[in-house]
């Protein structure tokens, strides 16, 4: 590809929804760079998983973490490890339907201006849509249940954290600056990718988001 992208996936505990989201994207891109954060904090079946996927592809990588630090910092940590110039996001309870995302962005990406892609929506600064606040809702908010993230655009901008807005501080900068039409683009993931919504972890010791 002309700008190599690594994927990135952060799981907690989930290994059925894990599984089909790995292995509906291995099934169209054997080859794209994929790392796992895993939130486990344990040798359960979830970690087993990983674990077996990486002795028998050498483009997965896996990183385990002490603890459950959350959606937020794991997406961060991983964004500090990759080497490419871009990043494609999934959750853990998503599953690829159809190829081509990878190569309907890669035309998006020449314009190395944009920091992030994928579904965008209108929240607060709380990272709350209009049926969950009465805030101001203003926010352009880049999902990142699906998404493309410029690394070094993102590695200067204020990194993601918690667990349920995880992007909020990045994009509330965006939207300061006035560039959120500039440096976010709507891009559509649903066309390629089904969210089940289902979640990616428990509550058990999480820290709060906002």
């Amino acid at each position: 590809m002309t700008n190599p992208i690594t994927a990135i996936c952060v799981v907690y505990r989930t290994k059925a929804l894990v599984q089909k989201a790995v292995e509906s994207f291995r099934q169209f891109y054997t080859d794209v760079p994929l790392i796992v954060v895993d939130n486990s904090a344990r040798d359960g079946e979830c970690t087993r998983y990983l674990r077996e996927i990486t002795k028998r592809d050498e483009h997965t990588t896996i990183f385990i973490m002490d603890e459950n630090v959350g959606h937020g910092p794991g997406m961060d940590y991983a964004l500090h490890q990759i080497k490419t110039e871009w990043a494609y996001i999934f959750d853990s309870d998503t599953e690829m339907v159809k190829p081509g995302i990878i190569e309907e962005f890669e035309l998006l990406s020449r314009d190395r201006s944009i920091l992030a892609a994928g579904h965008i929506q209108l929240v607060s600064r709380k990272g709350r849509d209009s049926g969950k606040t009465k805030d101001i809702v203003n926010i352009q908010y880049v999902h990142p249940a699906i998404c493309f993230i410029n690394r070094k655009l993102y590695l200067e901008c204020p990194p993601f954290r918690y667990h349920g807005a995880p992007c909020i501080g990045t994009y509330t900068k965006v939207h300061e600056q006035g560039m959120s039409d500039i440096l976010l683009v709507n891009f559509p993931v649903e066309s390629f990718v089904k969210h089940e919504w289902r979640g990616t972890r428990s509550f058990y010791k999480m820290k709060p988001w906002s």
